[in-house]
């Protein structure tokens, strides 16, 4: 196992060498996070936002500064831990994105592994925001019995997002040991 490891390591500098994957990456990354912070800012303040734009009270600028506003908010919107939680699935996703780029390239064969960082991100947005936004994602996919599990956890939904980590870490590595393998595909 130590082996795999350090053999995913040197993958990983392998990959990252190449300038362009790094900004890849770090460009991935800003941009995941930009768009799961508004996600989840647009779904916390939906009924706010349908109200401003269609009451016809507010004048067009007005209407856009509540906008800025709710997206900006973010402190308000989210608590430390669910930040961090943000900030490290998407860079976890952007390094996942890029690592399979480059074995694709150099593959040119779709593998499972990359499924299993779609689905960590998945489970991870569940834990992002408060348990009210949490419960909403899961309401809609698991239904009202799921959601009300969130009450009972002790990080109030976070543990998803702990999950959603360990996933794209597990994909990651998947994908990384493969890398240095033999160009033919393996014959079952």
């Amino acid at each position: 196992m130590t082996n795999k490891i350090i053999l995913a390591v040197k993958s990983l500098q392998l990959v990252f060498k190449n300038p362009n994957y790094f900004i890849l990456t770090g460009a991935l990354a800003v941009v995941i996070a930009l768009i799961i912070f508004l996600i989840s800012a647009l779904v916390l303040n939906y009924e706010l936002l349908i109200y401003v734009f269609i009451s016809g009270i507010f004048d067009f600028k007005t209407k856009m500064q509540i906008f800025f506003g709710i997206l900006t908010a973010i402190r308000l919107n989210f608590s430390l831990g669910s930040i961090i939680i943000i900030l490290v699935l998407s860079v976890l996703l952007a390094i996942d994105i890029s690592i399979f780029i480059f074995y694709f390239k150099r593959r040119a064969v779709v593998q499972a592994e990359a499924g299993i960082g779609v689905f960590g991100l998945a489970v991870g947005f569940l834990g992002t925001g408060c348990g009210i936004c949490g419960s909403i994602i899961m309401a809609s996919v698991f239904g009202f019995a799921a959601a009300a599990l969130i009450a009972f956890l002790p990080f109030n939904g976070l543990e998803f997002g702990i999950i959603g980590v360990f996933f794209l870490l597990l994909s990651i590595y998947l994908i990384a040991v493969k890398i240095p393998g033999p160009d033919n595909c393996k014959v079952l």
